[in-house]
This record gives structure tokens, sequence and C-alpha cells, in this order.
């Protein structure tokens, strides 16, 4: 007899993407753990695959049949299981045949059944008014404004201004003094003259 160890990582994320989690598989366990209602689910979908596992989907084939549960070859029982958890529907050449529910006259309830007898109107209830106390009066609040001049002139006449000593030879400067003009010494530009001797002569 087959025994179911786990799904395949393929299975397992068909699993896992059909709950909606989109996340990397190493940290599906935690999601499960995180929400009751999917870890149920998934118990529920290893119970499945544990019970195809052990040979129930193939109790009623006929001697010398092929247990195929997929056009896959290399498809096992559980990838049939998750396939059919995921996508619930007949296998190919599967009929489902209608079966009417046989019904009688012990299944009918008689008329009357569940009506109220007796009173069943509900008192007006009254809510009962107060009256609040008058509020107590008080001051407004006032600003007091605090002047700071004083202060300040205070602040300022006990300020000494620095002084500075005339005989300190630091502040003895000396100007500097030109004693020749910068335009004393020029000389003025020389031309060489060239004197022209020619008979012809320019009226």
């Amino acid at each position: 007899m087959a025994m179911f160890k786990a799904f395949k990582p393929s299975g397992m994320e068909k699993i896992a993407r059909s709950m909606g989690y989109q996340g990397n598989m190493q940290g599906f366990q935690d999601f499960l753990a995180q929400d009751p209602m999917k870890q149920q689910k998934m118990n529920d979908y290893t119970n499945k695959a544990m019970q195809m596992a052990k040979g129930g989907v193939v109790k009623k084939m006929q001697t010398g049949g092929v247990a195929t549960t997929s056009t896959d070859p290399t498809a096992t029982v559980t990838d049939f299981s998750v396939a059919q958890t995921l996508d619930p529907k007949l296998p190919e050449g599967g009929v489902t045949k209608t079966v009417m529910t046989p019904s009688d006259a012990s299944q009918e309830l008689t008329q009357g059944t569940g009506s109220l007898t007796g009173s069943v109107q509900v008192p007006t209830a009254i809510a009962e008014t107060y009256q609040s106390d008058m509020p107590t009066q008080t001051g407004a609040n006032l600003m007091q404004a605090d002047t700071v001049s004083a202060e300040v002139d205070a602040a300022v006449n006990a300020t000494q201004a620095a002084q500075a000593n005339p005989n300190d030879p630091r502040s003895q400067i000396t100007a500097a003094q030109q004693t020749q003009s910068s335009v004393g010494n020029l000389q003025a530009a020389q031309g060489n003259a060239f004197l022209i001797n020619t008979p012809v002569q320019r009226q």
C-alpha cells in the first residue's frame, strides 16, 4: 500500500497560490500559522491526499485496469488529488447521474406550524427628562504683560565700550608719502626727420 509523505513542491505551490499566498514558499508555514481557517484547509488537503494514497480512488476498478490520473505518465495520485482540489470537475469520460430525492407526507409541515399565540405587543417605554444645573460663571483669564525695557537699559549702562590708547605705538600709523612726481622724469618721444631733395615742385 502506498503511503503519503508530502506534497511535491509544485503541488504545494499550487495550494499556496490558491490560498492567496504570493511570497516565498519557505514562509508558507508561517502564513498558515497566522490563519487557523487556512491551516484547517491545508489539513483537509493533506487528509484527502492520504486517503487517495491508500487506494481510495481505485476501489471499483475492474481487474486489469490501469490507474491513470492525467495525460502526464509521471503524475502520481498526489498530483491528481491536488488538481482535483484546485479544480474539482469530472475526469474525461465521467458521467453525472441525477437522482430524485424521495418525499412523503411526513416531510410536509402542517398549517399553523410556528404561529404565535397570545399578546405579542411590546409596551412603549417613555424616557424621563432631567433639568441640568446652570453653569457657574467664572472670570476670564487676563494676561499680565512683562516689560523688559528697564532690564535692557540696565544691561546697556553696565556695558563699557572698549577704549583705544593713543600712546600705544601700534596706534601710531605714519602715512606713506611720495617724494617725487610719478610723471616728473618722463621724456617726450623723439622722431627722425627725412629731407627730400627733388626738382619736382608742387603747386
